[in-house]
Formats: C-alpha cells, sequence, structure tokens
C-alpha cells in the first residue's frame, strides 16, 4: 500500500495522462491554453512545465508550485518513457503499467523527528525517481537466474 503523498500523485500522474489522451477536458490557467504535450523522438512524450513568475510573491509561487499544472506536468516527465509513450489503450492498461513501475521505486514517506534512512531530499517521484535511475546504473538487479550468494 502507497502512501498518502505516493497516492495523491499517482492520481496526478494518471490525471495529466487522461488530459493527453483527451479522456478529461484539459485545464486552464489565465487562458494559458492549459497543460501542453510535447514530442521529440529521443524524449518522447512529455508536457511542457509552466515557468513560474520570480516577481510573484512567495506565497503565490509556493501555490503555482503546487498545481496540477505545474507539479503534475513535474511528475509525468519525471515518467520513464515507455510509460509517458504509452497511447491509445485503456485507463486500466496504463495504470498497470504504471503501478508495476511505482513497485519498483521505494516509498519513503516523513516519519516526523527520523531522517537518517532517507535517501532523497523528499519522498516525491520528482526526487525519487532520478535517484532510482542513478542507483540502478550503479548496482544493477540482479539476474532472478544468477544463483544465490550464501554466508
Amino acid at each position: 500500500m502507497y502512501s498518502l503523498q505516493r497516492r495523491r500523485e499517482r492520481y496526478r500522474i494518471i490525471y495529466i495522462w487522461k488530459i493527453l489522451e483527451g479522456l478529461v477536458p484539459n485545464i486552464s490557467l489565465g487562458g494559458d491554453g492549459g497543460i501542453k504535450k510535447l514530442h521529440t523522438v529521443r524524449n518522447g512524450r512529455t508536457c511542457k512545465v509552466p515557468t513560474l513568475h520570480r516577481t510573484a510573491t512567495a506565497r503565490v509561487q509556493k501555490l503555482r508550485e503546487g498545481s496540477l499544472h505545474y507539479h503534475g506536468s513535474q511528475l509525468f516527465n519525471a515518467l520513464p518513457k515507455e510509460i509517458r509513450d504509452l497511447s491509445n489503450c485503456s485507463v486500466e492498461v496504463f495504470k498497470h503499467r504504471l503501478d508495476l513501475f511505482l513497485q519498483s521505486i521505494h516509498d519513503e514517506p516523513l516519519v516526523r523527528g527520523y531522517t537518517a534512512g532517507r535517501r532523497t531530499e523528499s519522498n516525491s517521484l520528482i526526487h525519487i525517481i532520478p535517484h532510482f535511475r542513478t542507483e540502478s546504473r550503479v548496482n544493477p538487479p540482479m539476474s532472478r537466474s544468477a544463483p544465490a550468494l550464501r554466508q
């Protein structure tokens, strides 16, 4: 079972995917046209993350950073290309593929007064996924066919 933060982020990713697939209406902030998708051969499908206006007050910036438009786009872009590029399939297929990926990602929710075991600055997928990719390159998972080492 996922932490509350992981469930919330999973929902945001699914909703962004639904917007890109045209299954739900696109959201618009101040007439900006809503979430825009970009597609390149190298990176696959991504969302254009709106820019934050640095002249705005800190409170406004924080509210904007927490919006679905901004945070949801960052979450979607953090996913592997194979998941972002899933298209023309059912929502259930997308959820299944997303869940298979999320099962391989550590879920380390904040426990007050205890941060010694934390691998990244937060439990957000935005911070965990890049760390997971780096960790996978450094310590590739053992093959299931390889014999287990005995001590």
